[in-house]
């Protein structure tokens, strides 16, 4: 389960819900920057009043997003649209900026990690939605494609089933840009939806542990509900992540039809993710059957 709440901490996720509806009624750029630093402060603010030792990757966190933020201010008022862009892959952690992201978030409580993975993203990719045009695509294709590239080759290496949701939110914020790119809401809003629901529940599943989870004690019923629940985040069918991801691949063929090698490169990468899965599946029932079996011996 999630943290108990402080009151300080209400108040806190209080406000940052309450900004988080009223920033995107802001037309101005300038004073919608200026609102998501603000956003940023209270995101803190909800940090400090559940961290107890992890201080270290609230303050590489903090440091990251605000130099992602300064550059998009100065390359925005300098009309280099590519650069702010750029900028905010770094703020999202999308290739080559997601080592920094990895370790920061993996250290976070539960709640954090879904409000990093999920809430927290919109303004950014608001951002992005903004300044993102036909002369980005490319860009943002291939830099999105080798996002889930390596996403799907990391997981390989991956033993803990924490970091693995980690990881696997670096790959789905690729899906995330192209889900703005496809120009839908709609696409977008149920994609998004999806999976933070997702996150929320397989999250709610580590009793807010921040520290390495090779196994986890979970009855028969939890086993099959987070064994769900991570292949939904790996879109494997007839699973809902599946079909909103394809969702998303139906709106972009009209805009990338040229770019077909990156369907193939994403359903290589998908199959890739899968077997990893499966493989750490196997490594967490040999876990907690030999631990089950050790304490009964003993």
């Amino acid at each position: 389960m999630f943290l108990i709440f402080t009151p300080y901490t209400f108040l806190f996720v209080s406000l940052y819900v309450i900004l988080l509806f009223f920033i995107f009624n802001i037309r101005n750029f300038h004073i919608f920057w200026l609102f998501i630093e603000i956003r940023m402060l209270l995101f803190i603010g909800i940090c400090y009043t559940l961290f107890t030792n992890r201080y270290t990757q609230l303050i590489i966190y903090f440091l990251f997003q605000t130099l992602g933020s300064f550059s998009i201010l100065v390359f925005f008022m300098l009309n280099y649209s590519w650069l702010a862009v750029f900028r905010v892959f770094l703020k999202l952690g999308i290739f080559p900026f997601f080592s920094w992201y990895l370790n920061a978030i993996f250290r976070f409580p539960s709640f954090v990690v879904f409000l990093a993975t999920t809430i927290h993203k919109l303004p950014p990719l608001f951002i992005f939605f903004t300044l993102a045009n036909r002369n980005l695509l490319q860009f943002t294709f291939f830099f999105a494609l080798f996002t889930i590239v390596i996403a799907g080759v990391f997981i390989i290496t991956v033993v803990d089933l924490r970091y693995l949701v980690i990881v696997s939110s670096i790959g789905n914020n690729s899906f995330l840009l192209l889900a703005v790119l496809t120009n839908s809401i709609s696409t977008f809003l149920v994609f998004f939806i999806i999976y933070s629901i997702n996150m929320f529940l397989i999250l709610s599943l580590f009793n807010n542990q921040t520290t390495v989870i090779y196994s986890i004690q979970l009855s028969k019923l939890s086993v099959i509900w987070l064994i769900t629940l991570l292949f939904n985040i790996a879109a494997i069918p007839p699973l809902p992540g599946f079909f909103t991801k394809f969702l998303i691949f139906f709106d972009l063929l009209p805009i990338i039809e040229s770019y077909l090698f990156f369907f193939v490169l994403v359903m290589l990468v998908n199959i890739l993710m899968i077997v990893s899965y499966i493989q750490l599946f196997f490594k967490l029932i040999v876990n907690n059957y030999s631990n089950s079996c050790n304490f009964i011996l003993n």
